[in-house]
């Protein structure tokens, strides 16, 4: 609170300085929180202020003969958040010091507390003068001058109203807030001036005179909508010395700025907050995007390791989806072709987006040769730049296999056309149809007399040729048998056996305790169709 002595507007005993100052090397410190109680405060700070300790004290209750000019100065500092630098001040010993406060402040800005440094000052001009000393009367023409001096330029709005609400003094900052000259307002009430004003200032003013207490850091709002200007404005009761209060002392600082800095970081924070929930939801698209996709696909950064990857890509490689975070293709997948691995890193190089087909087996199907296309994309920041490379992974099995069975047939057509020699055509076709469609196959006819013959076999491995003709000469197939070559023609449908529906050896190669042809030939399933001509079974 602001301190009246009678005469002059100043703190008794407590003058401000205005000349020429030399600190002394001797500094004190001390923090002083929100509430203006001592946090801390060093043994120069005290002995400075001719205390006693000061940590946990108020600051009105520990430094009384302070408090009045300090206090404001500190509420000053909280509220706006800006520093006040070299306040000169005088002890009633006349020793001279020099204070400066400093916000000590939040990452969101918030001043939680204020640092206080204080230093002895050394006069270096006969010219210095204080307040005190030198104002005889607050209606002189000098006191005022003096007082414009100190206030005027202050960066905040400043008067002083008597218990009668009228104006006796005002900086000329707050009278241009208020849209008048500093004369306009001196021996008028507020209500006079602004009376639609008045009716929310007066309230809060009797309330400072009723109770002693100041009203702290109330925000009012003016201008016009798209122009809206904030203030934040603070009433102290003026006492006099006997402590009987002689007036309001009326701070305002124009926090338009701060509004507008709070306004912006809302609004940062609120599209933080948008981008995050975004993020969140494409997070939780992707992952159920990777879960459930047909297709394989999958992530990977710079150096190449995977970031994400679907699970039915995952399961081809043979790993958990966690298992490849953090590896590189090399590591989870070594069956795939180098070209995987050169089209990723071309990608990489140029930016642009790369298509090839790839055909491998996998831990998934060892024995099984699959189709795919592979596609590699390019995944860029936004200022265009590549953070890692996108890959999907589509099977085309389905259409090599049509396309193999459209070449299967040309090619057959092609053999049959190409010899009148119905043996060596059937002998031919019985090769084009080992390896692409099974190990081995055997090509047998009904004869005249109703024998079955064989006439073509082929197998991957030719030394195994003899053997199964050896293998049919000692134990021929005959018509009456339930299963295989004799039922097919029996009633000219197709007949697929596993290994384990496989028929039983006949008796005579039982009786020789030899294996089974099935089993010397390591036969995993037979698949037997039959050959027609003119709806004619012939083999």
């Amino acid at each position: 609170m602001f301190h009246w002595n009678g005469s002059s507007m100043h703190e008794p005993g407590f003058p401000l300085m205005v000349a020429p100052q030399r600190p002394d090397t001797s500094r004190g410190y001390a923090v002083v929180g929100r509430d203006l109680c001592f946090v801390e405060a060093d043994t120069v700070f005290t002995r400075l202020h001719g205390a006693d300790a000061l940590a946990g004290r108020m600051y009105a209750e520990a430094l009384p003969d302070f408090a009045p000019a300090i206090e404001p100065l500190l509420h000053h500092v909280i509220a706006s958040g800006k520093s006040l630098a070299e306040v000169a001040l005088q002890r009633p010993d006349g020793t001279s010091l020099s204070l400066n406060l400093h916000p000590l402040q939040s990452r969101s800005g918030l001043v939680l507390a204020v640092e206080l440094t204080v230093q002895r000052i050394v006069d270096q001009s006969s010219n210095s003068f204080h307040v005190g000393a030198a104002l005889p009367s607050m209606n002189s023409e000098r006191t005022r001058a003096l007082l414009n001096t100190v206030v005027a330029h202050a960066p905040i709005g400043f008067a002083f109203v008597d218990t009668d609400f009228r104006y006796v003094y005002i900086n000329t900052m707050l009278a241009k807030l208020n849209g008048r000259p500093v004369e306009a307002h001196i021996g008028r009430t507020a209500r006079e001036l602004f009376p639609h004003a008045a009716e929310t200032w007066e309230p809060l003013w009797r309330q400072v005179l009723a109770t002693g207490n100041p009203v702290l850091d109330m925000e009012f709002t003016g201008g016009q909508a798209g122009q809206l200007r904030f203030w934040q404005i603070s009433y102290y009761p003026v006492r006099a010395d006997d402590a009987s209060i002689l007036g309001i002392g009326v701070i305002v600082q124009e926090i338009t700025e701060r509004h507008q800095a709070e306004a912006e970081r809302s609004q940062l924070f609120a599209r933080e907050q948008a981008a995050r929930q975004s993020a969140e939801e494409a997070r939780t698209l992707l992952e159920g995007l990777l879960a459930n996709a047909p297709v394989g696909i999958s992530f990977f950064d710079t150096a190449l390791r995977y970031t994400g990857i679907s699970a039915n890509l995952a399961a081809m490689n043979g790993f958990p989806r966690e298992a490849h975070l953090g590896r590189t293709p090399h590591e989870m997948a070594n069956y795939a072709p180098p070209l995987i691995g050169s089209t990723m890193q071309q990608v990489l190089r140029t930016g642009q987006p790369e298509m090839i087909e790839v055909s491998h087996t996998t831990p998934q199907q060892p024995q099984q040769q699959g189709h795919w296309v592979v596609s590699f994309y390019p995944l860029l920041r936004a200022d265009g730049s590549v953070i890692g490379i996108g890959g999907v992974r589509i099977s085309i099995g389905e259409q090599k296999r049509a396309e193999q069975r459209q070449e299967l047939l040309a090619e057959a057509s092609r053999l049959l056309a190409s010899s009148f020699d119905y043996e060596q055509t059937l002998d031919l076709v019985g090769k084009l149809i080992v390896p692409e469609l099974a190990d081995f196959c055997c090509v047998d006819l009904l004869t005249d007399d109703g024998e079955i013959k064989l006439v073509a076999v082929a197998h991957t491995q030719l030394e195994q040729i003899p053997h199964i003709r050896s293998l049919r000469q000692r134990f021929p197939i005959t018509t009456t048998m339930q299963h295989g070559v004799a039922a097919v023609i029996r009633t000219g449908a197709s007949e697929l056996l596993t290994q384990a529906e496989l028929p039983a050896p006949p008796p005579e190669q039982q009786d020789t305790g030899e294996a089974s042809i099935g089993e010397q030939l390591n036969i995993h399933a037979v698949l037997t169709v039959p050959l027609l001509t003119r709806n004619q079974v012939i083999g």
